[in-house]
């Protein structure tokens, strides 16, 4: 009986790896959100002075993060706070 040859192994890889893909994410910054209750903590109002000071446009919007959700961006609300004026330093 004559030995049986091996078949060679594959060469090639089955699943090769995909391609990097350049799509920006890498870049992209982490963004925080704050819910109702954390900004009206940050900024020491009530769920209806938060309301109507984003409806008149006094403070940041909130964003509608799903059908009954909303949140704020925290870099919006720290940009607005910093915005404030010192205590004491405006003429009322």
């Amino acid at each position: 009986m004559a030995p049986t040859k091996k078949k060679p192994a594959q060469s090639h890889d089955p699943d090769p790896p995909a391609p990097a893909l350049d799509d920006g994410f890498d870049e992209v910054p982490e963004v925080r959100m704050l819910t109702a209750r954390q900004v009206m903590e940050r900024i020491q109002v009530t769920w209806p002075t938060l309301w109507a000071w984003s409806k008149k446009g006094k403070f940041p919007p909130p964003r509608e993060v799903s059908v009954r959700k909303i949140m704020w961006v925290e870099k919006e609300v720290n940009e607005w706070l910093a915005s404030r004026p010192v205590a004491g330093t405006y003429d009322r």
